[in-house]
């Protein structure tokens, strides 16, 4: 038996198993499992030995894996060290791996898991690129990862011939271009009002990506905030004053282990001749002047990094035919909505992005790249919903009891969502990346002109940022305008909503008329899919949580949400597939 085991302790710390029994995936994100929005494990040293017994808990009772493991593979994305040939007393790391002192607890790992030895087996980028092409279903691919920082540099080209075979690296381990760091630092040097709205410093870019859509491109912050950006791609070698204060603060930040923002308002207050080069701080009420800005820095990193890719291809001789024309893009940067939409009307390509391009993914990633160097088959079903089930679903009747639960239908839960009622949606397994997917999701209908203010009340959060809809792969066409409609299946896409149905898909059609659509098919999520087919359109899907928290997982912040906001009401699946609403 070979049950496997990864992880990533940085932040968006996870662990991915494989069932060698079932054939099977199952990932634990640790901010769901903890309720810390992109926990971080290298700090909390006094908190892993805990949070590694209750993931063992959830593998062998839920996944059902035994508490066997042939081996266990560790992550790890800051500070490079370089180690050859080191042997330990729990296992072998192999030559020339890439290391940091951040990692796992060697003695908390075996005092919890049944292990054989540990390896370490992987790069940052390669685990990015598994985690992307390993479900995309291509025979082969072009593989694009980009974020900001890994231990192995930010931006790298990969070439896929086989999914049974090692991948091809087409670029140099470091000396390619930080393009998601450069957007990332951009942003934080100059959007005052949204860093203040952040709870972490990793929130940003998500939040700027929303605000761009409002910003005027003839305005001179529109372009300060583009010649920001290209400011931002100098060398690690010649950091820029801003550069440096950010990355102080933002080490100091992880070293306290707070998870918030006190270190980065510190160091980007408004003070220009103190800490902030560029003198783009404004007032934060003037929003405008922030959306401008964002759009700079959104436009110039699309342009940017779309000028990499296809430059790196004509250096590399790569003919995007000889891969049919199939690209997979993966790591943080593959959040940007606005540029897969871009990068694939473009260049004309097929791009796949998966649920959880994000440092989520690494461990899937990295569990792919080891069976493959070993010669193990692995499956390449979607893993989308492989996350854990609601923690404490075993105390569903106390609530029933309480709230006065009633058994219901999709058709009435359907008619609820057409009497123009917001429910929050409870089912299965946990959705793996930020966002949800329909098992930790608040749905609405979209129609109405302030919808969209009544969700964002709910969840606590600004008014600018967007919400996505969900509709049936085979309705999306009759709503949406796009190259492509079976790669939407995780809201990885912005496309334009066609302009008959704007006003009445108004609450999930952004400001330039774009929409971040998910399409869902009855084999991918059954009850979300009759749902659609029962309210007969698109649904309003967003994130089930409020604003600095990560997708809930537990019963007790379900109902908390249906106490404490102004959601209408709590629907929650149970093991049986019974439908309850409260």
């Amino acid at each position: 038996m070979r049950n496997l085991i990864a992880a990533n302790w940085g932040h968006d710390a996870a662990l991915c198993f494989w069932n060698d029994v079932t054939k099977t995936f199952h990932t634990i994100e640790i901010e769901k499992l903890e309720g810390i929005k992109h926990y971080r494990g290298h700090y909390r040293k006094d908190e892993e030995l805990e949070i590694l017994k209750r993931c063992a808990k959830i593998a062998e009772e839920e996944f059902g894996i035994p508490n066997d493991y042939h081996c266990i593979i560790r992550g790890n994305v800051l500070n490079d060290i370089k180690m050859n040939q080191i042997e330990t007393s729990t296992g072998r790391i192999t030559d020339n791996i890439i290391m940091n002192d951040m990692m796992l607890d060697p003695d908390n790992i075996n005092a919890v898991f049944n292990t054989k030895h540990i390896d370490v087996t992987y790069r940052h980028h390669e685990a990015h690129a598994w985690n992307g092409f390993a479900p995309s279903g291509f025979d082969k691919a072009i593989i694009l990862t980009m974020d900001g920082g890994g231990n192995d540099g930010f931006t790298h080209l990969f070439t896929a011939e086989n999914p049974d075979r090692p991948l091809t690296s087409r670029t140099k381990l470091h000396g390619v271009r930080a393009h998601g760091r450069d957007y990332t630092q951009a942003c934080l040097w100059s959007l005052w009002s949204i860093m203040q709205s952040t709870d972490c410093g990793l929130d940003v870019a998500g939040k700027a990506m929303g605000a761009s859509s409002y910003g005027n491109t003839e305005s001179d912050a529109f372009s300060t905030a583009q010649k920001l950006y290209l400011r931002s791609t100098t060398t690690w070698e010649n950091f820029s004053p801003g550069r440096m204060l950010y990355e102080r603060h933002y080490n100091q930040t992880l070293k306290d282990g707070t998870n918030s923002k006190t270190n980065f308002i510190r160091a980007f207050s408004p003070s220009p001749e103190l800490y902030n080069p560029y003198k783009l701080f404004v007032d934060e009420t003037d929003w405008q002047t922030e959306c401008d800005l964002a759009r700079g820095i959104q436009d110039a990193f699309v342009k940017d990094a779309l000028a990499w890719f296809v430059g790196i291809l004509n250096q590399q001789n790569i003919n995007l035919d000889d891969y049919d024309r199939n690209v997979v893009f993966s790591g943080g940067s593959a959040l940007n909505v606005l540029f897969n939409d871009v990068l694939q009307k473009e260049l004309n390509i097929n791009l796949f992005v998966p649920p959880n391009p994000a440092d989520q993914g690494i461990p899937y990633g990295m569990l792919v790249q080891w069976m493959v160097a070993n010669e193990m088959k692995y499956s390449r079903e979607e893993t989308t919903y492989s996350g854990q089930k609601i923690q404490d679903l075993d105390e569903l009747s106390h609530y029933i009891e309480s709230y006065g639960g009633k058994r219901a239908t999709v058709t009435e839960i359907a008619s609820i969502l057409k009497d123009d009622k917001i429910i929050g949606l409870v089912q299965g397994g946990m959705e793996v990346g930020a966002r949800a997917l329909g098992n930790r999701s608040i749905l609405a209908d979209p129609k109405g002109e302030d919808k969209k203010d009544k969700v964002n009340v709910v969840k606590r959060r600004e008014a600018y940022r967007p919400f996505a809809p969900v509709c049936r792969l085979e309705d999306a066409e009759t709503y949406f305008d796009s190259i492509r409609y079976d790669n939407l299946s995780y809201m990885n896409f912005a496309i334009k909503t066609r302009e008959e149905h704007i006003d009445k898909l108004r609450a999930v059609t952004h400001v330039d008329n774009t929409a971040r659509v998910q399409t869902v098919t009855k084999q991918q999520n059954t009850i979300l899919y009759d749902l659609l087919t029962e309210f007969n359109g698109v649904l309003l899907n967003t994130s089930f949580n409020v604003k600095g928290s990560p997708i809930l997982n537990t019963l007790k912040e379900a109902f908390y949400m249906l106490d404490e906001t102004t959601l209408d009401h709590l629907v929650v699946v149970d093991d049986n597939q019974s439908i309850w609403i409260f």
